[in-house]
């Protein structure tokens, strides 16, 4: 049995991910060292999940694919059809998402993919099994994945339930996700404010449920080194994401450095037992609430979330004024809190602890590297563009690639 320590414990080095590199430059087939160890690994949580969560009118249908780096949008007739069946659609809608997932439309389908259907009282979650950069941030991942699904059940938000049978009935038109969205928005001003408020909190809060489960699984080991460095890259790792709150597309989203750290105390503490049980495997529907009320514990209205994304085009025109040195940006960044309203001081003042407690990973630029490479779409541009600085091997690897006749 595969343990949370065995885990932590996979060796997967830099050779290890440059081995892994050239296969896929060669075969094309992207498969790090560590997948079938983590996949087994995740196994019994997402049948917990799934056996928590699952009832007559709501399924988790877990999809297993690559690398996260890209969305895998087409489904096989064997994964969609027990879905359909389920969801009861009439005929002719049942052929249309068949269709869509199946033999999809260019420009119909577009990223982020749907990851919940529904019709009427009934739902499937669509959930991805991806790989990321290493087998701790595949597993942190898989645990985000799932509260989503979770949160399909859950999250029933009145005016987004009118919103999403609304974009189906275009979608039954023939417009696609991007043309349906834009008439939304076009006949309903609130519509992209309810959209985006709904995805900056379940981002957040899968992410913090992501944070407790591997904070969790930590403490249960009683390794003391094993908790210190799961706290320490947990804390650094949701620093690193302050970064997003500069792309005005997302705002306060994926940004819950202030969650994270009041979770990491509070298990620490011993107040989150009730979250995991003796054999390791979560209390989905108490992680839920605990996730949702840290979450709500930021402080921040959906009006707030909205104007992050205003706060996000601050920070944009400072860091574009300071491009060449990052102390003179974040003193900047810090001078500009005092003269700032509510909710951009508070952000500014929160991005700016961030900013400055992360510390760049060196070591794992590799790894980034052929976790971007494992999307196709991608691939040739990333070769391209890749320099001997950030990847000394990038010649050796352009040249597999032109040989693996690929391109």
């Amino acid at each position: 049995m595969i343990s949370f320590a065995d885990i932590l414990n996979f060796k997967y080095d830099v050779n290890d991910v440059d081995k892994d590199i050239r296969h896929l430059l060669t075969t094309g087939e992207f498969k790090p060292a560590y997948e079938d160890f983590v996949r087994k690994f995740m196994q019994a949580e997402i049948d917990n999940c799934k056996r928590m969560i699952d009832d007559e009118y709501y399924h988790i249908n877990i999809f297993v694919q690559g690398t996260m780096s890209e969305d895998n949008l087409i489904k096989t007739p064997e994964e969609i059809n027990p879905i359909l069946d389920r969801l009861n659609f009439e005929p002719q809608k049942r052929e249309f998402w068949y269709n869509y997932f199946v033999h999809p439309i260019h420009g119909q389908q577009k990223t982020p993919p749907i990851t919940i259907l529904r019709n009427g009282n009934r739902a499937e979650a669509l959930t991805p099994f991806g790989l990321a950069i290493d087998p701790f941030y595949t597993v942190y991942t898989e645990i985000h994945e799932l509260m989503h699904a979770v949160q399909g059940k859950y999250n029933k938000i009145e005016p987004e339930d009118k919103y999403l049978q609304e974009h189906y009935d275009l979608l039954y038109q023939g417009k696609s996700r991007d043309e349906a969205k834009a008439i939304q928005c076009a006949k309903d001003s609130n519509f992209e404010k309810i959209r985006y408020c709904n995805r900056a909190f379940t981002e957040m809060q899968a992410n913090s449920a992501a944070t407790c489960y591997m904070m969790l699984s930590a403490m249960r080991t009683g390794d003391v080194k094993i908790i210190d460095y799961v706290e320490k890259r947990l804390l650094n790792d949701s620093a690193g994401m302050s970064g997003a709150l500069m792309n005005e597309h997302l705002g306060l989203a994926y940004f819950e450095y202030p969650a994270t750290k009041q979770i990491i105390k509070e298990i620490k503490s011993g107040k989150c037992w009730g979250l995991m049980n003796e054999k390791g495997l979560l209390n989905w529907n108490a992680l839920y609430e605990y996730t949702k009320e840290k979450v709500n514990e930021m402080g921040y209205s959906d009006d707030d979330l909205y104007r992050s994304l205003e706060t996000s085009k601050m920070l944009s025109a400072i860091k574009c004024q300071h491009k060449e040195n990052r102390d003179e940006f974040l003193l900047e960044v810090e001078n500009q809190i005092s003269k700032l309203e509510f909710p951009h001081n508070k952000i500014f003042k929160q991005f700016l602890e961030a900013q400055r407690a992360f510390k760049y990973d060196k070591s794992k630029e590799l790894h980034e590297f052929y976790h971007r490479l494992g999307g196709k779409s991608r691939r040739e541009y990333l070769l391209r563009n890749a320099t001997e600085q950030t990847i000394p091997n990038i010649e050796e690897y352009r040249k597999i690639y032109q040989k693996s006749g690929q391109e």
